[in-house]
């Protein structure tokens, strides 16, 4: 990986480290990384690895000129997210985002006692929380893409001055329909506790046969409804009073090609193991348009 450490070698003074344990613990986390795929909101990005450490390119196009002539010096241009935007002799721009992915990094120490039972069981003990604690690092960074996203009005619903309520909820979603269109894939970020009071009021578990036309059925198990996949965090990601709709492939990730490394190294002076899992990511916004702010009074 980029700026990480050849694994597959024992480290100077490392002699107490067996190599059969850094590929046991290699194996391990990269097998879990490739189960998990990231946070939960990787899925509703563009993905690119670079080599090196470098950065990446996405290209970006606001849409494009469909006509029955081939003389595109007029046309009718097809745009907005995810093309269900029209307009007249438009000329949408083709444009370029820069996105250069830095290292994460999970670590554990474990005593020197504990160190072989540990190994024993090291999906189990230590790689599962490593990649779990990857996983919503990512997502706190994609998140934080997504609040620094310059909304144009038209993308903002409610008011700062008024409670959410469920009322407020359905007009949202229903506005951002009137953009996205009924086949985009839309995730709901909001935080646990305002979701709480929502599922209190009368009819939230309506939203998933109401707009079932939309989403299909409920998946069983989840907190899904049916205007989309509903995703909660504690107040370290999202704060109470902070809702964003995200559409589908309008953030961009990238990481480093060779993307996954670990280490395991011995401190004398602690008597402890220190094992290390990093990965890398890069996230930026690729069209501003797939994201909507609904914005409420926080405690009503």
């Amino acid at each position: 990986m980029a700026g990480g450490t050849d694994i597959s070698k024992p480290m100077q003074g490392d002699t107490r480290i067996k190599d059969v344990h850094r590929k046991q613990y290699q194996n391990s986390v990269i097998e879990l990384m490739s189960n998990n795929s990231g946070g939960k909101l990787r899925k509703y990005c563009i993905v690119q690895n670079c080599k090196g450490n470098t950065s990446t390119i996405f290209n970006t196009v606001e849409g494009t000129a469909i006509n029955r002539t081939g003389d595109f010096e007029q046309g009718r241009f097809v745009g907005g997210t995810n093309g269900n935007q029209e307009t007249e002799n438009n000329d949408f721009k083709f444009g370029i985002v820069e996105v250069a992915p830095a290292p994460i990094y999970a670590g554990n120490w474990v005593h020197e006692t504990q160190y072989e039972q540990t190994m024993l069981n090291i999906d189990s003990a230590i790689s599962e929380t490593q990649v779990r604690s990857l996983g919503v690092e990512e997502d706190k960074d994609i998140i934080k893409a997504i609040k620094a996203v310059s909304l144009e009005a038209t993308h903002k619903f409610g008011s700062s001055t008024a409670p959410l309520t469920l009322k407020t909820f359905v007009e949202a979603i229903d506005w951002a329909r009137l953009f996205l269109g009924t086949g985009t894939p839309i995730a709901i970020l909001a935080n646990k506790k305002d979701i709480a009071k929502l599922r209190t009021e009368d009819g939230f578990k309506a939203l998933s046969s109401d707009y079932a036309q939309y989403f299909g059925t409920q998946k069983p198990g989840t907190e899904d409804i049916a205007t989309g996949e509903l995703i909660t965090w504690r107040h370290d990601l999202l704060e109470d009073g902070e809702m964003y709709f995200l559409a589908d492939r309008v953030m961009g990730l990238a990481t480093w090609n060779d993307n996954i490394g670990t280490s395991i190294s011995y401190k004398d002076e602690k008597s402890k193991y220190l094992l290390k899992a990093w990965t890398s990511l890069g996230v930026k916004n690729l069209d501003k348009l797939g994201v909507f702010k609904v914005e409420f009074k926080v405690g009503e």
